[in-house]
């Protein structure tokens, strides 16, 4: 029987180091390229405290690797592209994960032109029961939409060093400071190009009646946002995280999809 100890892979992620090992003591069968532990795994920098739900996309479509099973795919069956799957009203992802008032989102997604829906729990004012457009949004301009008690107002804009259908690493995290302060933190990657900013609220309205959704929200009624974006990688953290924390981890994604996908941002 071998033996081994835990030692740290990356942050908050830990692997076993065998002391000995196991020898099968036959030649695996002639066949197709086995695939790599990266194509059927999520990749080890999504692995967070606080990982709610977790997809990667272009090879597991809707499969949450948090739950171990396929999330409701809302629509028409999901249709996939180079580097993902493309996602909106008419074809979209439910995580079934109502996030909490601290909370963050990850997406890797081509960066649009126009609005499309990335993530998000947003309730349209139609459909609340305050009359109010509610709910956190990432939009593929880069857009990031946080409710307030009036409605839904901008927390952070699109960036102008960004070039539409380049792949980009979009990050928003809210954590609740205090009974009336929020801390939110935006990162935006592309080519090279990385933003972070940082900025206080007080009054955000994070929680909501409504699922998170990838692609779309199923309270979104008449949002009019008509682009389909094509998303590659989606997670949602029941936890927020600091700017010096989003700082390092968003290098632990740059070098890991550099690494196991051959992708750049």
């Amino acid at each position: 029987m071998p033996t081994g100890f835990l030692v740290k892979f990356s942050q908050n992620f830990w692997r076993f180091k065998m002391n000995g090992y196991l020898k099968i003591g036959s030649v695996l069968p002639a066949g197709p390229a086995y695939k790599k532990l990266s194509d059927i795994t999520l990749l080890p920098c999504f692995l967070k405290d606080g990982l709610a739900a977790g997809y990667a996309l272009k090879e597991h479509g809707a499969f949450n690797f948090v739950t171990g099973a396929a999330s409701e795919v809302i629509g028409t069956p999901l249709k996939f592209g180079t580097t993902g799957a493309f996602l909106n009203k008419d074809s979209y992802i439910d995580t079934g994960v109502k996030k909490s008032e601290s909370f963050t989102y990850v997406v890797i997604a081509k960066k649009t032109a126009n609005q499309g829906f990335l993530i998000g729990d947003y309730i349209h004012s139609t459909v609340d029961p305050n009359g109010k457009s509610r709910g956190t949004t990432i939009s593929s301009r880069g857009n990031v939409y946080a409710a307030v008690p009036t409605g839904t107002a901008t927390a952070f804009t699109q960036q102008s060093s960004n070039i539409n259908d380049e792949l980009t690493l979009f990050i928003y995290s809210a954590t609740k400071a205090s009974s009336t302060s929020y801390l939110q933190v935006y990162a935006n990657l592309q080519k090279g190009v990385d933003v972070f900013l940082n900025k206080s609220a007080t009054d955000l309205v994070n929680v909501t009646n409504n699922t998170v959704g990838i692609g779309w929200s199923k309270k979104a009624d008449t949002l009019p946002w008509a682009v389909i974006p094509e998303i590659a990688f989606a997670c949602v953290y029941n936890t927020g995280f600091t700017q010096a924390e989003i700082e390092s981890w968003a290098q632990e994604i740059r070098q890991d999809l550099a690494a196991f996908k051959n992708l750049v941002i």
